[in-house]
């Protein structure tokens, strides 16, 4: 129901915009828009969003089935119809097999007749179709655009930023998952002067790539090239390219052996360096020695100063690293060195990383028994991943000093003990812990971990028998519970007392363990 008092509007959606959106029904055949007197608000219709304010449609999510095993044929759209939604804010196209705009047709067909009605249209989600490069030049005009999102369409070969020349606010550029080989951007034009984030992730970029490239763009803060197959890149000191990008991801790419830092000296913001999957070696600086060393050489990232995460994960890092070398990153928050090679003592070195929150050693071959000094110095850890090493022994005692942590996984090892007789009773800031494929004891009650108020998630093998602690109130509601075996040998006990207690369980897991009696409904 609508009613217009002098041409404005009282309440439901406006008329001419309810019979546009029937006019696209036939088109987007997922649309379950039903007609009749008690349908007839199209603001309560599924994938329609009205402004509360004004009764207009502001965003239209009109998505397909494609990727979702569905046959959808070949589609050419008459952008025109969607000039009625003069306040549209956010339009979704996405997976609809969408070619182009209507073949042999003008100008009034394509996107950018929009910008003659649509002055508040902000996202453009074309992702998931057939476009070819021939979209771009069709979106000139569309000044309003902010988010324009392209990934996995057919644009190939180097896109030039003056193909999408007029659009002055674009922020965010998603190209992701098409053919580009390369991205042009001159210096000098105020074209995408307001772009913040360009995705070129699993395209086909390759050899070097110069941050010269991107000169145009000197507002750019995160730049995404995940997954092509790049060998090299280069920023110049001194020179504007990329002096504000703060978010660099080349990880599964082609790079390879010692990586100069000097590469990156240009990127003096760069908060973020994602390198994972490649086959990096180390790194080194030419203003010190130029042998290749295999280490892991982290002095020399000291050239970037504000560098607060480092993914460097699933490289062919073999060897050993030095306080020293360590200290140059005294701003680094998140390290992640999963799949490398590691010895045990550079949990030593690591405690003069004081900024540290998350530490990611997965799969690392660290083997013995963990230290007592270095990594317990880290009193903003709040994330910690061992997960498959070799680890043994009981947990040290210094690890009761981390008592920011919130994330702990330390399954696949070989510590042993009893949870009571450990540090982890008194880390009272935990959600997550995983001790599972280890020998460490766990009480069935969960009494040890009586303090732990903040804990959501649990997983831990070896559950033992400890019937005179059954009867308690836990202070955690627990969302997953993981029992994977147990020490029962043939008592068939009744389920742990404080299981009766949770009330935010989503998922729990005993199937290693045998208990008897009824199970709670």
């Amino acid at each position: 129901m609508w009613v217009s008092i002098d041409d404005g509007w009282c309440h439901g959606c406006w008329e001419q915009e309810r019979l546009a959106l029937l006019q696209l029904k036939p088109i987007f055949n997922q649309l379950n828009w039903l007609e009749g007197e008690e349908t007839s608000d199209c603001c309560k219709w599924e994938r329609v969003e009205c402004s509360p304010a004004t009764g207009r449609v502001i965003t239209l999510s009109l998505y397909g089935g494609r990727g979702l095993g569905l046959d959808l044929p070949v589609l050419y759209i008459n952008a025109s119809l969607f000039l009625p939604f003069e306040e549209l804010e956010k339009l979704y196209l996405w997976s609809n097999n969408i070619v182009g705009c209507i073949e042999n047709e003008g100008p009034e067909m394509r996107f950018q007749i929009l910008s003659s009605r649509l002055r508040n249209l902000e996202l453009l989600g074309l992702s998931n179709n057939e476009f070819n490069n021939s979209i771009l030049s069709s979106l000139h005009g569309l000044s309003s655009l902010r988010f324009l999102y392209l990934e996995n369409n057919q644009l190939k070969g180097t896109i030039h930023s003056h193909e999408l020349d007029g659009l002055n606010n674009l922020e965010e550029l998603d190209m992701s998952g098409n053919k580009i080989e390369g991205f042009r951007s001159l210096q000098g034009k105020p074209i995408l002067d307001k772009l913040k984030v360009l995705n070129l992730d699993y395209n086909q970029l390759k050899g070097t790539i110069h941050s010269h490239e991107f000169d145009g763009l000197n507002n750019l803060e995160e730049l995404h090239m995940w997954g092509n197959k790049i060998e090299g890149f280069r920023s110049l000191q001194g020179k504007r390219s990329l002096n504000k990008l703060k978010v660099l991801d080349l990880s599964y790419n082609e790079l390879k052996g010692t990586i100069d830092s000097l590469e990156f000296d240009g990127l003096n913001n760069l908060e973020e360096l994602y390198m994972s999957g490649n086959k990096i070696e180390g790194f080194r600086s030419l203003q010190g020695s130029q042998q290749i060393n295999t280490s892991i050489q982290m002095q020399s990232l000291g050239s970037i100063p504000n560098l607060r995460t480092l993914d460097l994960s699933y490289n062919y890092f073999n060897g050993t690293t030095t306080t020293q070398e360590l200290g140059n990153l005294s701003a680094l928050e998140e390290l992640w060195l999963d799949g490398s090679t590691l010895r045990t003592d550079f949990l030593q070195s690591i405690g003069s990383l004081t900024s540290l929150n998350v530490l990611s050693l997965e799969s690392c071959g660290l083997k013995g028994i963990l230290p007592n000094e270095g990594w317990c110095e880290l009193k903003n850890l709040q994330g910690l991943d061992l997960y498959s090493n070799e680890l043994e022994g009981t947990l040290p005692p210094c690890l009761g000093n981390l008592s920011s942590l919130r994330y702990m996984d330390i399954s696949s090892n070989q510590f042993n003990g009893n949870l009571a007789s450990t540090p982890i009773p008194n880390l009272i800031s935990l959600e997550f812990l995983n001790l599972r494929r280890n020998h460490i004891e766990v009480p069935m009650s969960l009494k040890p971990l009586a303090n732990l108020s903040n804990l959501t998630d649990f997983s831990a093998d070896n559950i033992v028998l400890d019937l005179d602690s059954q009867f308690w109130t836990p202070r955690f509601q627990l969302k997953t519970l993981i029992f994977g075996s147990s020490l029962f040998n043939k008592s068939k006990p009744h389920l742990p007392n404080f299981l009766y207690y949770q009330n935010d369980l989503e998922g729990i897991y005993l199937s290693g363990c045998e208990f008897g009696g009824v199970f709670p409904n």
